[in-house]
Formats: structure tokens, sequence, C-alpha cells
């Protein structure tokens, strides 16, 4: 079954933002303004840990990018898959995608109209993707042995935002995460982080924490960072283990951000 988590974020072109409270709350709802960011996370319980997400980002200009369709998944192993993805963009058009878990160890993956942004690591590794002709730049790339993360700034004259993708390994030591997490969380903003954690905590709506959980919730908190949680799990093992949310969002210096809300099944 798949299953569907939707965010909602609002940007409001040429004006100063104010923090927006660290948690958001469970009860928020998505905006109805003209300009809006939509995540879809899916899941597959089938599958451990594969997940789609398809995301949608609207801002005032440049008037070529009004509205830019963000795609992230988490395909446990990219390169089989580019005929899928291929497919998956001619039925549905996106502007930036992300990806999670490409599981690439010396090879680049390249996808017609695109530019590419990776970091490779056999069973683990990021990859961002950008459409040719999409005004943007490199931002600072994170590698260990447990973990990478990827980030671009999309350079709006108005509003540049910046974007990452990160994957942390279930294996990172507890010190390892917290010194990951710091790198990512202080990457400069606006900034919406999305990605696989692998950390839990009842901020985002798990039932337990761990202490990856402990030590990422009390840096989300100095770091001023928004916390979006889903209402439902974004993981479920396949032997029947208690199903977990190690997949949610974090924001900084936006407006308007909803928390992700899991809906009906979402099929491609």
């Amino acid at each position: 079954m798949l299953r569907v988590l939707v965010l909602d974020l609002n940007r409001v072109p040429g004006r100063t933002i104010s923090p927006p409270p660290k948690i958001a709350s469970r009860q928020s709802k998505a905006s109805t303004e003209p300009s809006s960011f939509s995540s879809k996370w899916a899941l597959n319980s089938k599958q451990l840990q594969l997940r789609v997400r398809e995301c949608q980002f609207s801002f005032a200009s440049p008037p070529a990018m009004k509205k830019c369709k963000i795609l992230a998944w988490n395909p446990h192993s990219l390169k089989p898959k580019v005929s899928e993805i291929n497919h998956f963009l001619s039925q549905s058009p996106h502007d930036i995608l992300l990806f999670s878990e490409t599981w690439l160890s010396d090879s680049n993956i390249f996808i017609n109209g695109f530019n590419v942004y990776q970091m490779n690591r056999a069973h683990g590794g990021v990859a961002l993707f950008i459409k040719s002709g999409i005004p943007h730049s490199e931002l600072r790339t994170i590698s260990t042995d447990y973990a990478e993360a990827v980030s671009i700034k999309v350079e709006d004259p108005v509003n540049p935002f910046t974007i990452a993708v990160l994957y942390c390994s279930p294996s990172a030591s507890r010190a390892q995460a917290q010194s990951f997490f710091m790198k990512v969380l202080s990457l400069p903003g606006p900034i919406v982080i999305s990605g696989d954690f692998n950390a839990k905590h009842q901020a985002w709506n798990n039932t337990k924490f761990d202490r990856k959980g402990l030590d990422l919730f009390k840096l989300s908190q100095t770091k001023n960072f928004v916390i979006h949680p889903p209402d439902g799990p974004t993981l479920i093992p396949v032997n029947g283990g208690q199903p977990s949310i190690v997949d949610f969002v974090l924001s900084r210096d936006v407006l308007g951000v909803s928390n992700p809300v899991v809906s009906a099944p979402y099929r491609t």
C-alpha cells in the first residue's frame, strides 16, 4: 500500500520573514494562497524504506519558474530505475529531482535536460537534479562514511532559497549522526531540508525517541528550525516491526508551512 504525506508552504516575495514557532501545530492547515509548496511522500510497505515523494514549489519570479515541481524518491539503487524515472517524467514533468540511497559507488547518472549534483556511496548516497536553464548554484556537499547531503540555492532574485536532500545511515553512531546533522542544519536559509534522517522523536510523531532523535530535536531548536511532523508512519517494516517516522521536513525562515498529512494511496 502506498501512503502519501502532504506539506504546504507559502512564500511571500519581498517580505521580511519573522521566525515561526519551532514546532508546527498538528492542526495547521494547508494554505490557499497562490504561492505554495506541496510535498507528497509515499511509502510502499512491501519494500522496506522505499519512498516516493512529489513536491511542488511556487514563487513569484523569474516568470519561467512560477511553478517549480520537485520529486523526491528513495529508490534503493537509482541506476536500474532510470527508465522508470524517465517514464514518470514523461507523464508528470518535474523541475527538481531529489534522490536518497542511490547506491552508486563510482558512476554518474544522467537524465536528459537536467544538471546533476551527487555524492556517491554504496548502500547510501544522494543525488539532486535540476532542470537546465533554472538559475541556481551549488552549495555545500557533505560526505562521510555513514551519511551525505547535497544542497543547491535556487537563484530567485526576490527570495532565493536553499533545497537540501540528505541520507543518514542507521549504522551511524550517535556522535557521527550529531556531527552530520550539525553540518546540514548549518546550511544557509531560507531553507527546506527533506530526507531520511533515521532518527526518532515524539516531536515528529514517533511514540518513542532514540538518542539520535533527541540530539536532532535539540539541535533543530537551537538552530531555529521548524519541525513539520507527519501524522502517520513513513517506514513500515516488512517483518512486522513497529512503524516509525524517519522522514520528515525541517524548515527555517519560511512562511505558511503546514504539517505533512498522510492521505489516500498515491500511484505514479
